[in-house]
């Protein structure tokens, strides 16, 4: 049974909640490689991605953010989740953030 658009699950004890997740996100954002919640959200842009896929028009430039500043794209795209969809900003080291942001986010 699906839990959120785009979870396409029909036996959800198959699959861990990562995975879910990691599914779920991979149904957001088509056209962005997301594989792992490690290496593919290091330079920020899949967070920007992410935060404009769910709110189409608030993070627009993402694709143009230069990679090798990853902690200014990330903080860009959890300022404007922040400000303008009230998901408070979370900073713990890598996985468990994005896991975290995500849950917050989607109330997983």
């Amino acid at each position: 049974m699906p839990i959120w658009e785009g979870d396409d699950s029909e036996n959800p004890e198959s699959k861990t909640p990562k995975q879910r997740l990691l599914g779920w996100i991979q149904h957001k954002l088509p056209d962005v490689p997301i594989n792992n919640f490690s290496n593919d959200w290091r330079n920020g842009k899949a967070l920007g991605a992410l935060v404009d896929s769910c709110a189409p028009g608030l993070c627009p430039d993402w694709e143009t953010w230069d990679p090798v500043k990853p902690v200014e794209n990330a903080t860009e795209a959890m300022q404007l989740a922040d400000e303008w969809l009230g998901i408070p900003q979370v900073r713990v080291p890598p996985t468990p953030f994005h896991i975290c942001f995500l849950s917050v986010t989607f109330d997983l």
